[in-house]
């Protein structure tokens, strides 16, 4: 048996860098571990308007 490391994503779940950033110009949110765009995905705003959202 391998021995296992702490840092694996079984052990700690989905990736715990992980964060969720919205589009204040149209709403769309989306989860991401890298950098952020340049321009929203969905609409082409510059990544200006884009904001961190927080979770309980």
């Amino acid at each position: 048996m391998g021995k296992e490391n702490a840092f694996d994503k079984d052990i700690f779940g989905p990736d715990p860098l992980e964060i969720t950033w919205k589009c204040l110009a149209c709403g769309h949110m989306w989860h991401r571990s890298e950098g952020l765009p340049d321009v929203c995905e969905h609409c082409g705003a510059p990544k200006t308007e884009f904001v961190l959202i927080e979770e309980d």
